[in-house]
Order: structure tokens, then sequence, then C-alpha cells
């Protein structure tokens, strides 16, 4: 069994103390130059809100492996087929509930990753689309209509995937 290697975003911070997430990479450099790249079209919406926005850093993102109807800590890659497996972005609430007796605070808010297989993330969907305010089950929290991809630049950050 080998665990996820580290996978890091690009953190939009906005003076409204919020957090957007809007690339991942595992390598901090190509995100950066993915920043620079897009940022040089006049027309991306990063011209439309940089004002609003207090600093822009390279960061880890947390990674969650969800397998088998449960998250798992590690996966052996090598089992996997890589084309049934993909990474989808969801909300740290359910894993900040979970961790502080359901004090939530929007503050913490912040995009996570979530490997997936694409059965596993239709089945997601559907169920918060019938009951998004589920008590006690990590299928209420949204999670994005798409993969997330590498080294893509998401204007309106990866939960918009």
């Amino acid at each position: 069994m080998t665990t996820l290697p580290i996978y890091y975003a690009l953190w939009y911070y906005t003076f409204n103390n919020e957090k957007s997430a809007n690339a991942i990479s595992a390598s901090k450099d190509d995100l950066w130059e993915l920043h620079n790249n897009s940022i040089l079209n006049p027309d991306c919406y990063y011209h439309k809100y940089k004002k609003s926005i207090l600093k822009i850093e390279v960061l880890p993102i947390q990674v969650y492996i969800y397998k088998n109807n449960q998250f798992i800590s590690s996966l052996n890659f090598k089992e996997e087929e890589e084309d049934r497996f993909a990474f989808y972005s969801s909300y740290n609430v359910y894993f900040l509930e979970a961790n502080n007796n359901n004090n939530n605070n929007n503050n913490n808010l912040e995009e996570i990753l979530i490997y997936m297989s694409k059965e596993d993330h239709k089945i997601w969907r559907i169920k918060y689309e019938e009951n998004p305010n589920a008590e006690n089950d990590e299928n209420r929290i949204p999670i994005s209509l798409n993969p997330v991809n590498l080294n893509e630049y998401y204007e309106e950050g990866i939960m918009n995937a």
C-alpha cells in the first residue's frame, strides 16, 4: 500500500475571510506558472475580483480517498485503473464536524480533494441532489460535478469544475 503524494493548491484569500482553490498540482512551481499564465488573459475572472483578493498562496490541499463507501488513508495504485478514479472537489464540512463536535465555523471552510471512482461519484451526486440536508451522511456535502484535473486553472474555483 502506498499513500497519495502531497498535492498543492493555488489558494486565493479574500478580504471577506474566504479561501478558494483555483488549481491543483503535485508541483508548487507549476501552480505559480499556471497562475501567471492565466492572468495574462485580460478576460480572466481574476482581473474582475483581484481587488477583493488579500493574498495568494500555494499550500498543500487535504486529500481523502473514498473507496467501498468509506474513507481510507492509503490505496494501492497498482490495483486501480486510472481511468476509473479521479479527483473531485468538496468542502471539509464533514471532516470539521467529525473532529470538532459539530462546531462548524465558515471561516474554516475550504475545498478538499476526494479521490474516488467515477461510479462512487455518481452515487454521491445522486444522494446529495435527493437530500442535501441529510444528517450524519458525508454524501450531504456538495461535490464537484466534474473531475478536478491537475495543472488546470479553474477561474471560478475547483468546486465549479
